[in-house]
C-alpha cells in the first residue's frame, strides 16, 4: 500500500499537532477518503522518527472481515514503507521500524492486552463507537491504562508516558458533541 500525497500531508499535520500542541487529536474524514492510509502513515512515520516504539490500533468494529482487512492493510503498508526507507538508504529508520511493535486489536481483544508501555501511539479507529463510559474500550482499556482522563481533556498521563492517542472517525457528529461538552464542562458521568 503506497501512501498518497494527501495521506502523507495529513499524517504530518497530525504529528505536528502531537509534538507542538497536545498528545490527543482526532482525524475526522468522510468514508473512503483515505483515513486508514493516513493513520497507518502517521504510525509508521512516528516510529521512523523515534517518537514512539509501539503502536496499538484499536478497531471499533468487531466484524471479522474488517479484522482481516485491518491486519492486511497494516502488513502491506509496513512492508511498502520499509522498502521505501531501504531505497532511501535510511538505515536508522529501518531499524526503528523493524523493532517496533505494531498490532491491531478489536474491542473483544482489549481485556487480553497488557498494559500500554511508554512511547506508544494508540490509534482508535471508529472512535465514535467509544463515546460512553460504559463501553468495552473505556472500561477494559482506557481505565486499565489510566488514560480515561485523557478523554476528558487531562493529558498529564499521556505526557508522562510519552504516549499519544489518535481517534479516527467518519461520524463527526458524536466526536464534535462529546468534545464540545468537555470544553464547556457540560458533560455528565
Amino acid at each position: 500500500m503506497a501512501f498518497h500525497v494527501e495521506q502523507r500531508e495529513a499524517g504530518n499535520e497530525i504529528i505536528d499537532k502531537f509534538t507542538k500542541e497536545q498528545p490527543f487529536t482526532v482525524l475526522l474524514a468522510q468514508m473512503q477518503s483515505g483515513k486508514t492510509g493516513t493513520y497507518l502513515f502517521t504510525a509508521l512515520e512516528m516510529v521512523r522518527r523515534g517518537l514512539v516504539k509501539n503502536v496499538a490500533i484499536i478497531c471499533g468494529s468487531s466484524d471479522t472481515s474488517l479484522r482481516a482487512q485491518a491486519q492486511g492493510d497494516l502488513e502491506t503498508s509496513r512492508e511498502s514503507f520499509l522498502e521505501e526507507k531501504e531505497e532511501e538508504g535510511d538505515v536508522m529508520s529501518e531499524l526503528y521500524l523493524r523493532r517496533a511493535t505494531i498490532d491491531v486489536y478489536f474491542s473483544q481483544d482489549l481485556g487480553k492486552l497488557d498494559e500500554i508501555s511508554d512511547e506508544t501511539l494508540i490509534i482508535h479507529d471508529e472512535s465514535h463507537m467509544a463515546q460512553s463510559k460504559n463501553n468495552i474500550p473505556f472500561k477494559l482499556f482506557y481505565q486499565k491504562n489510566s488514560l480515561d482522563k485523557a478523554m476528558m481533556g487531562d493529558f498529564s498521563e499521556l505526557e508522562k508516558k510519552h504516549c499519544y492517542i489518535l481517534g479516527v472517525s467518519a461520524t463527526t457528529f458524536s466526536e464534535i458533541v462529546a468534545n464540545k461538552k468537555v470544553q464547556t464542562e457540560e458533560w455528565t458521568s
